[in-house]
């Protein structure tokens, strides 16, 4: 019993279920709770010379970097930027005029995604009207977006980003009231890139390893299938079995019946798991207590996963 108080206790602090001193902050440009003085804008400039849309980047300012919040600091869940809560963001890009601009009657400015980086979202913001709703194709939105023409901030964020650069590709396009491109004039295209601090895969409680606390609450995820897309370890959209062998095959590099995680299953994993005496039992298990399928119990069938995972005295 006290080791599954334990681990549901890892896993209500990782998942920020237990800061009773949480302070509640508002989203700043440069992401967690950097202001304009540590992250200046950076103005996507929009031209029309009467026959073609052009796009000019503000290269003087340096890629934006995509941020958490950094403990105890949190959104307020009653607040619409409520969708950055446990993700890196930042919104310095900013689409803007450049300069006096006159459309064809019956014209409106588009900005269609053409390719985003897997796991990067996109968040309309004020002035848009509804605010901090999905753009881009985000949440299976429309991949096109109406430009106002006032200068927009959209908010892009990621949770938990594994790579340490992200791009969002665009078309900016003349179109009618529909977004139906007027073909008569040219587009430009115009790709966004943002920096970030990636992560290690699987390493659920953040202490920077990959123990059994890790593949103890990927265990319990799936036994209570429950979680986020942190615990998509494979990144094929789904959370199952498959991301529990993956992070012992393929982040841990090691086998089923590894008890101590040391690389190796041998007979030391044999003595160490059945000294705990849980074997068999209808008692919570952990993987260095036997449970190697993932089912949080050690029994006959953590076993025959292990011998069949072909690893016993393979080094």
């Amino acid at each position: 019993m006290s080791l599954r108080i334990s681990l549901a206790a890892v896993f209500a602090v990782v998942m920020g279920t237990t800061s009773a001193n949480a302070a509640e902050v508002m989203p700043m440009i440069g992401g967690a709770q950097v202001g304009m003085m540590g992250a200046p804008m950076k103005h996507l400039d929009i031209s029309f010379d009467g026959a073609a849309l052009h796009v000019h980047v503000d290269d003087a300012v340096a890629i934006p970097v995509l941020r958490p919040l950094i403990e105890p600091d949190t959104f307020s869940a009653t607040e619409p930027w409520a969708v950055l809560q446990d993700k890196a963001y930042n919104f310095q890009y900013g689409w803007n005029a450049g300069g006096f601009i006159t459309l064809p009657e019956g014209a409106n400015i588009w900005v269609e995604n053409l390719e985003t980086s897997p796991g990067l979202e996109v968040y309309s913001r004020p002035p848009s009207v509804p605010s901090w709703t999905p753009i881009f194709g985000t949440s299976e939105s429309s991949p096109r977006w109406s430009w106002s023409g006032t200068m927009t901030h959209n908010a892009y964020a990621v949770l938990d980003p594994f790579e340490s650069e992200y791009t969002a590709q665009y078309r900016v396009y003349l179109g009618d009231a529909a977004g139906n491109p007027l073909e008569q004039y040219s587009s430009d295209t115009v790709t966004l890139a943002f920096a970030a601090n990636p992560i290690l895969l699987g390493d659920f409680n953040r202490d920077g390893e990959l123990t059994t606390t890790d593949i103890d609450m990927l265990s319990h995820v799936l036994v209570m299938s429950t979680g986020g897309n942190q615990y998509d370890v494979n990144r094929d959209g789904i959370v199952d079995l498959d991301d529990h062998a993956h992070w012992v095959h393929e982040l841990k590099h090691t086998w089923l019946g590894d008890a101590n995680l040391d690389g190796e299953f041998n007979t030391a994993d044999f003595v160490s798991a059945f000294s705990l005496g849980g074997y068999e039992q209808d008692t919570y298990a952990g993987w260095a207590d036997g449970d190697w399928n993932g089912d949080e119990r050690f029994g006959t069938s953590d076993l025959i996963a292990a011998f069949q995972d072909g690893g016993y005295e393979n080094g």
